[in-house]
């Protein structure tokens, strides 16, 4: 099996998962929808800082392009980018806070805040794009992968309005590579993450809320979340499925984050088995890196 792909064998049966035991559940042939299903893109990412500071009319032209499903071509840093560009990440943390894309402040509370589930915004592919530049411009070739994850990169969707973007790199034990431009760029590096597959930051304070998630290139934690977003993106029935059981989930524990996350565990683990069986069938490969 190639580093590409999540193989059936990822999944075993009979494993461990939170505490529990996670059993093995046969299921019918996978039949694959004919669905086009390219990655969600909103500009190229070569064009910068003059997209970031851009109008409402390019603002508008950037939900068209999201509408249509195009992807954007892969910024190549040239040698001297390769050092954080300040002046860029001030332009894009300006046009960030100049529009929240909702409409409204940022939400910068804590983890006691509500869980709320929102109608899919055309704006979530836009706040992606301008980090996805900033961090391609600070990051260079020490990111292999920039990718859009979790439910606001899957188009109508329905989500908690944070941006999950993760970076994929050689090696987690390589900190230099990645730390020192992420904390430059104001992002908050938390040390007290529990998992110890990923890195992970927070975005600069008063900013909309943003996760970043460092992890291993072709390792299962950094390959699940693409595989479940893009047969999220080619299985529109799935995806309803999937923001029904959030919404669900959310009310009953509106005002525990933790709960609310236990509880939808069941439902992505259950999405993520046909997503294997669907990725066997089809030889799904992650496409190239959404920045």
């Amino acid at each position: 099996m190639g580093a590409g792909q999540v193989g059936s064998s990822a999944f075993a049966p009979d494993q461990e998962h939170n505490g529990e035991r996670v059993e093995e559940r046969r299921r019918p042939p996978v039949e694959v929808e004919p669905a086009r299903c390219p990655a969600v893109g909103v500009q190229t990412v070569a064009e910068k800082v003059g997209y970031m500071r851009g109008s409402a009319d390019e603002e508008q032209q950037g939900r068209d392009h999201a509408d249509q499903y195009d992807r954007p071509a892969r910024y190549v840093a040239h040698p001297s980018d390769h050092a954080v560009d300040l002046a860029l990440v001030a332009a894009v943390q300006a046009a960030a806070a100049a529009h929240h894309g909702c409409g409204k402040p940022c939400n910068t509370r804590s983890m006691g805040e509500p869980v709320e589930i929102m109608p899919y915004d055309p704006a979530w592919p836009v706040m992606f794009a301008r980090w996805g530049t900033c961090l391609r411009v600070a990051l260079g070739d020490a990111a292999a992968r920039i990718d859009h994850i979790g439910s606001t990169s899957v188009p109508g969707l329905a989500a908690k309005p944070v941006i999950d973007i993760q970076i994929s790199v050689a090696s987690l034990e390589a900190t230099d590579a990645f730390l020192r431009p992420l904390t430059e760029m104001g992002l908050v590096y938390r040390v007290d993450n529990p998992e110890q597959t990923k890195r992970y930051f927070r975005e600069p304070p008063g900013q909309c809320r943003t996760h970043v998630h460092v992890r291993q290139l072709g390792s299962f934690s950094e390959q699940f979340p693409l595989l479940f977003r893009d047969y999220l993106r080619c299985h529109t029935a799935a995806a309803n499925e999937y923001a029904a059981a959030k919404k669900h989930c959310a009310a009953k524990f509106r005002n525990d984050r933790p709960g609310y996350a236990q509880a939808k565990d069941a439902f992505v683990w259950d999405i993520i088995r046909r997503a294997d069986a669907w990725a066997q069938h089809t030889g799904w490969a992650p496409g190239p890196s959404d920045a």
